[in-house]
């Protein structure tokens, strides 16, 4: 029941993610050069979104992981009642964790994985399709904070090969109990 539950609101979240808002040019097209570390309180400016003219609809991709070499984003507060926690290899789902966060001051936690996808594109698919064939999914190196203060929790992560992707699978198969009752 939990994982019915759990796939139906990551399908509500991707239709979100999917629905756009009309408003594209008035999205602030600079990357954010600062992340945002843990911290005390709720920021009250909104985060930075790159524009769909850099990630998402019609971006043609150079292949490239281009989350790669920046620091995990990662906002825990006392103060917040929600968690976004998501895995994002090039950028399109941390921006709409931003989104998220701008509208729900929800926390944040980006999953890493032990051992990085590759930079390459091909490599990574090569890769995620023998995890799968395997069922011997990545390792996840972040720490997962206590879950019990948050009401909702909210997952972030694209759709690999018509599924979830693998570093979800696996944070679900390893912290799936935890999200009883949310």
């Amino acid at each position: 029941m939990k994982k019915k539950l759990l796939l139906i609101f990551s399908g509500l979240f991707l239709l979100a993610a999917c629905a756009g808002n009309g408003d594209e040019e008035t999205m602030n097209r600079e990357n954010e050069e600062n992340r945002m570390e843990q911290t005390d309180s709720v920021s009250s400016s909104p985060m930075e979104i790159v524009g769909t003219n850099e990630y998402g609809r019609g971006a043609e991709s150079d292949g490239q992981d281009t989350n790669r070499d920046e620091e995990p984003m990662k906002i825990l507060t006392e103060q917040a009642d929600s968690i976004i926690i998501y895995f994002s290899r090039s950028g399109n789902t941390e921006n709409l964790v931003k989104m998220i966060h701008n509208e729900t001051n929800a926390d944040i936690l980006e999953l890493t994985l032990v051992n990085p996808y590759p930079e390459d594109y091909e490599e990574t698919v090569e890769r995620a399709n023998e995890e799968r064939e395997t069922n011997n999914f990545p390792e996840i190196s972040t720490d997962i904070p206590n879950l019990s203060p948050y009401n909702h929790i909210y997952l972030g992560y694209q759709t690999w090969a018509m599924t979830l992707s693998n570093p979800i699978i696996r944070f679900l198969d390893d912290y799936g109990d935890l999200l009883d009752g949310k």
